[in-house]
């Protein structure tokens, strides 16, 4: 078996001071070396001498002298819970290939528990752990498992390419730290991270925060917000938030969400606040978080008291008006830096004018077209398959033939003028809509048509384009509704944010939101102007062209925004469902 080192039992020799000493045989023919550091590569080589002289050198050898790691440094230890600790420490001073460390844990000062075979890193009331380098200094370490207000002791070790030597006694000589202690508690929460503020409107804002790290032993059961115009809070503001309130994001690295719209005192728009948060368990209040800033504001009031005027007489046309108008009471919290001047009539009616364009590489016979016309998204009409060299007559025939749809009672088409160019290699349709001359009233801003070619084996690649040459314009004109709706099955939740025609994205918006709530944001977005938000969740599905998985259905009036807008775009990565269908669509 294992060769064990001698032993020297307790002598009766005098003098009282002598010793037995037991070592390994003297060095014969070599050297011991001191002093040299350890982990460093060191290169020898040797001669020898005879009364004739020295030889020599012999070849020269490297070796590097290594030995176990001496024991960690720095080593401390703090309550997390009543049934936690956590540990901390930084390598060695003799840190040769540190690849991991034991970290050893015990009510027993003198860790019999934790070197006994049970001990490991998840046994209860005590353990013994090795962990990996994975981290710069100083490492760090928690363990659970313990009875509350009991004192532990713990110990580290660090370990490297060299093994342990058992020596007398059954020990080995690893090179332990020095034993710390700590008492398990109940602690105050951590605070709240990565805090983000969002605008809202003229006295709110969107907090955006990560959750403590730690709640200390005992749930969150409040934030407090603490807001200032002064960066050092001189003169804080404080407002508790019940840690019901806020709210996850779907897919967003873990960050939560709340409004903030404080009563007393209100935001002022425009001010620059300066805001951070608490955590609060039944310990107690923790640490203050990072200190964020933003500037609450919205857009501005409508101008004041605004007139027009023209001159009552002139030897020459009348073209020009004057308009003058006060500035808003309220700038929305930043200096108006322009105005928004529109003006239209209720005299002029301008007809739609459609350009249907066929064209063909090389003499056609059998190919046919044909058009489709679509005002809503439950209705669509369309034409028997034309002529490819249709003359005009029979296409304003066809089309006034879509004029009617039965079921819904609607009309589609009044009246149309069509008229037929030869273009090169094809020709083109001119389609003008409302141009009957006895009606009072034009058909206004019309839907597209849509066409489709079928080439029916002729060898010419024809195709078909549609195109507006001019937009229609009705007395008074008809403002744009976009449906917005959210959709899915089972328990929805997140938040969708939305844009505009180029704008920056807007804040975030609860998937369960009023109408209300949306008006409020797609008002701060720049680009849109004015607008009405109806919801009306119990919408027949039928009439607005969607399936049965309806949640919540709004109808949004661009009151403002006096022509055809862009549809609104969506951002739906952080909502969720139960059951993983949800969508958010315009």
């Amino acid at each position: 078996g294992d060769i064990k080192p001698l032993t020297a039992p307790k002598h009766h020799i005098l003098p009282r001071e002598a010793a037995i000493e037991i070592a390994p045989r003297d060095c014969n023919k070599c050297v011991y070396v001191s002093s040299l550091s350890p982990g460093t590569e060191y290169y020898i080589r040797a001669k020898s001498m005879n009364e004739r002289g020295w030889s020599d050198y012999s070849d020269s050898i490297a070796e590097i002298p290594r030995g176990i790691p001496s024991a960690p440094e720095n080593v401390h230890v703090t309550a997390i819970s009543g049934t936690c600790l956590g540990v901390a420490f930084d390598p060695p001073l003799y840190d040769y290939l540190v690849s991991s460390y034991v970290i050893q844990w015990d009510n027993n000062e003198s860790f019999t528990n934790a070197e006994s075979d049970s001990s490991s890193c998840s046994s209860i009331g005590f353990g013994s752990c090795a962990i990996s380098q994975s981290s710069p200094p100083p490492h760090r370490f928690e363990f659970c498992g313990l009875d509350e207000a009991e004192t532990y002791y713990v110990r580290v070790a660090a370990r490297n390419v060299v093994p342990v030597q058992f020596i007398h006694d059954g020990t080995d000589n690893t090179q332990w730290s020095v034993s710390v202690s700590a008492v398990t508690s109940d602690q105050v929460p951590d605070p709240p991270t990565s805090l983000e503020l969002v605008v809202l409107g003229r006295d709110s804002f969107q907090v955006l925060f990560k959750w403590p790290e730690r709640e200390g032993g005992q749930p969150i059961s409040d934030f407090a917000v603490m807001y200032d115009t002064s960066e050092d809070f001189s003169s804080p503001n404080t407002l508790t938030v019940a840690s019901t309130v806020p709210s996850v994001i779907p897919d967003s690295g873990g960050k939560f969400i709340f409004d903030f719209t404080p009563t007393t005192p209100r935001f002022v728009p425009g001010q620059l606040y300066f805001l951070k948060m608490i955590a609060i368990n039944s310990v107690g209040a923790g640490a203050e978080s990072e200190v964020i800033s933003g500037v609450p504001s919205g857009p501005p009031d409508p101008p004041e008291a605004a007139t027009l005027t023209t001159l009552e007489a002139s030897k020459f046309p009348i073209t020009t008006a004057n308009i003058v108008w006060a500035a808003p009471f309220s700038n929305g919290g930043y200096p108006v830096n322009g105005y928004l001047v529109e003006w239209w009539t209720k005299e002029d009616n301008i007809p739609e004018v459609q350009i249907v364009r066929l064209q063909y590489s090389s003499q056609l016979f059998d190919t046919t077209f044909s058009l489709s016309f679509s005002p809503t998204p439950t209705i669509k009409k369309e034409t028997p398959n034309l002529p490819w060299n249709a003359p005009a007559s029979l296409v304003r025939r066809e089309l006034l033939n879509l004029g009617w749809d039965e079921s819904n009672d609607l009309m589609l088409i009044s009246d149309v003028e069509v008229t037929r160019t030869t273009i090169a290699s094809g020709f083109q349709w001119a389609i003008k809509f409302g141009s009957n001359p006895d009606r009072s009233i034009s058909d206004g801003d019309m839907v597209s048509l849509s066409a489709s070619v079928m080439s029916n084996g002729d060898s010419g690649s024809p195709s078909i384009t549609v195109s507006t040459l001019q937009d229609g314009q009705r007395k008074g004109g008809q403002t744009e509704v976009q449906y917005l709706q959210v959709r899915g099955s089972g328990e929805l939740s997140g938040h969708y944010r939305t844009k505009f025609e180029g704008s920056e994205w807007s804040s975030y918006i609860p998937v369960h939101a009023d109408a209300s709530y949306i008006k409020n944001v797609l008002t701060q977005i720049s680009t849109i102007g004015e607008i009405d938000v109806i919801q009306n969740d119990d919408v027949d599905t039928a009439l607005v062209g969607t399936g049965n998985d309806v949640i919540h259905h709004y109808e949004i009036q661009f009151v403002s925004n006096a022509r055809n807008v862009e549809a609104l775009v969506i951002d739906t990565s952080h909502v969720a469902s139960t059951e993983g269908e949800v969508s958010v669509v315009v």
